[in-house]
């Protein structure tokens, strides 16, 4: 009697046979693992005492190997993963429900936590292995270009906001100045690079806060509000919620966030490329189908 041989599975393939790149339900099982992975990390990491720098290093560090040795052993099972259209929907619809959920649970600060950032490496990974894919670009196609450009944009700003970014708050008293301030979520003092700050007196508008030099020179001063805070070298000074206010003393707090600009210029390459797509690239074709130039 002879046995009956059995073909053995690939990591991509399913027990049905169904390839792992074209199956929604196991790859939304992967990206929660790949999210629990990192939450757990990231608890591990605080546990050890590492702040928020820190412990963006030490994601980096561990990812980097990770991505590098994906691309060596399983670059053909990755390129088909991620330009896969089913891909795309299981990443599109786990990451939109993660952001609600955490909305919904007033987890905020996204940016900042690694799982976030783990999901959005991997759906700019996937973003740009379809423009590598995709290429050459002419002009009609420059909206598909924007559009896959955006998500590593937006990546590249969170981990640069969150590598040189600030986030502190401070008592300040009237007639007195502070030059450091306690870290939001993390232990630890900011010391601000090159002038202090002051409080010259409380207004119906809000406290009126004064930026010194070292030698006490005025160098700004406005009465800042949650929605119009003081500007000064990056930084923007606003009224804190984390100390109650009382006659003579404001809570204050102090952001700086370096890489802001890069995540508004991807998500306006991502609005620029959906109109350029849906209104433009429709004119061009036309043109080009008639026999005139883009």
């Amino acid at each position: 009697m002879r046995a009956a041989s059995s073909t053995p599975q690939t990591p991509a393939q399913g027990s049905a046979g169904q390839p792992f790149h074209e199956d929604i339900p196991r790859q939304v099982m992967a990206l929660a693992a790949w999210a629990g992975f990192w939450m757990l990390a990231e608890w591990a990491l605080r546990r050890r005492g590492l702040d928020d720098r820190r412990a963006l290093l030490a994601f980096l560090a561990l990812l980097a190997p990770m991505a590098l040795g994906g691309v060596l052993w399983a670059r053909g099972w990755l390129f088909r993963l991620f330009t896969s259209v089913r891909f795309a929907v299981a990443q599109g619809g786990f990451l939109a429900a993660a952001v609600l959920l955490a909305t919904a649970l007033r987890a905020g600060g996204l940016p900042r936590r690694l799982w976030f950032c783990a999901l959005l490496a991997v759906l700019a990974a996937a973003m740009l292995t379809v423009t590598w894919k995709r290429r050459p670009y002419d002009l009609a196609r420059a909206g598909f270009l924007l559009v896959h450009v955006a998500p590593a944009l937006v990546l590249a700003g969170a981990l640069w906001g969150r590598l040189g970014g600030v986030q502190a708050w401070g008592g300040l008293a009237s007639g007195a100045t502070l030059d450091s301030l306690y870290r939001v979520g993390e232990p630890g003092l900011v010391r601000l690079p090159g002038f202090r700050l002051g409080l010259e007196r409380r207004g119906p508008r809000g406290p009126e806060v004064l930026v010194l030099d070292p030698e006490g020179r005025e160098l700004a001063r406005k009465c800042v509000s949650p929605g119009d805070p003081l500007r000064f070298r990056g930084y923007e000074i606003r009224p804190s919620v984390l100390r109650p206010d009382d006659a003579a003393a404001a809570g204050i707090e102090v952001l700086r966030d370096p890489g802001r600009w890069l995540v508004q210029a991807g998500l306006a390459s991502l609005l620029l490329g959906c109109a350029w797509m849906f209104y433009l690239k429709p004119v061009l074709k036309r043109r080009r189908a008639e026999g005139g130039k883009p």
